[in-house]
């Protein structure tokens, strides 16, 4: 008798699903954090996209006067916040403040802004992409493990462990050097292009999904134990449903959450990979290149490197904001 009434709970609970939905983006609508954090990523993609009108130059090219200097001295111009009116000298060729360059200058001579205006343009949408990728395949790799169980959980828990025990950035490179290289080779005759951004959230996205599904599938285990799933199973609800209905809400924000906690390291990774050349890039820097360039300036000039790294912990604080809101918001519990 019990295994009927709580069968009948879990069917009247899925004709509820359909309104449940409907009331998710109310729920996240009323969560200020969300609704920052939404926002800022939202103000920081138009920046992005609005780049070749916002810069002040447009590209930032190096000026050929300053790059033959000592790259270890500095040459940089400084912004407006520590300018001041000292002359280079031997020892700090460090050049005075110029207000064409409210941001300062590179080593390059190159315009601050207009770098972390196209690094912009370049990072936030690779680094959304590769959040996204992670989530998705974290998720469907650990929904199949903790579901189907048997080999099919064994083949994804070793694949997990391979993936964790190579170095983040060798599999990195390895992914990029690899797959860019054949696919402009399959795409050449067809007259298409090989975009970097898709390119580079793939290499990103390789080994990022390992701890993802691990936290997947032991909420799938979990999930798979309660009343609730077991009765409506035994009342023949088709698994297609149930996984849809009972299982997948309680997982993919949750996997959102963890994917959102990697997007510093993975867009410091991709600023390694621009440094040695590897993948396809576009023609400017992408933050973490911008940051990579710059880190042997760290003493000297700390600034020039804080500036990039606060972009990038800004668009990390708002994403995950903005994803502890979309899990609490699609909390079946919540919705009930």
């Amino acid at each position: 008798m019990s295994t009927a009434v709580a069968g009948r709970s879990a069917l009247q609970d899925e004709g509820g699903a359909r309104r449940r939905r409907r009331r998710w983006y109310t729920s996240l609508t009323r969560d200020p954090l969300a609704v920052i954090g939404g926002v800022t990523l939202l103000v920081l993609a138009a920046v992005g996209l609005l780049a070749p009108r916002l810069a002040p130059f447009h590209p930032p090219q190096a000026n050929d006067t300053v790059f033959f200097l000592n790259r270890f001295a500095v040459p940089h111009t400084p912004p407006f916040f520590l300018g001041d009116d000292t002359e280079p000298t031997l020892t700090d060729p460090s050049l005075p403040y110029d207000p064409a360059h409210k941001l300062g200058t590179d080593w390059e001579s190159r315009d601050m802004l207009s770098l972390l205006l196209y690094g912009l343009r370049f990072s936030l949408p690779v680094g959304l992409l590769a959040v996204c990728l992670v989530a998705l395949i974290g998720t469907a790799l650990g929904l199949t493990a903790g579901w189907l169980g048997g080999s099919s959980d064994q083949m994804v828990l070793r694949a997990a462990d391979l993936a964790e025990a190579v170095p983040a950035i060798i599999a990195y490179a390895l992914f990029a050097a690899v797959v860019s290289e054949p696919a402009t080779s399959l795409l050449a005759p067809l007259g298409l292009q090989l975009n970097a951004i898709p390119v580079t959230a793939l290499a990103l996205s390789c080994v990022g999904w390992a701890p993802v599904a691990r936290l997947v599938r032991a909420q799938v285990l979990s999930l798979k134990a309660t009343e609730r799933v077991e009765a409506a199973h035994a009342t023949g609800v088709p698994t297609r449903r149930l996984v849809v209905r009972h299982i997948l809400p309680h997982t993919t924000a949750a996997a959102l959450v963890a994917a959102s906690s990697q997007l510093p390291v993975m867009l410091l990774a991709d600023g390694l990979l621009g440094g040695i050349g590897i993948g396809p890039r576009p023609t400017m820097d992408s933050l973490g290149e911008l940051l990579f360039h710059e880190f042997v300036y760290t003493v000297r000039a700390p600034v020039f490197v804080l500036m990039p790294t606060a972009l990038i912990i800004a668009m990390s604080i708002r994403l995950t904001a903005f994803s502890d809101g979309l899990q609490r918001a699609l909390d079946p519990e919540t919705l009930r």
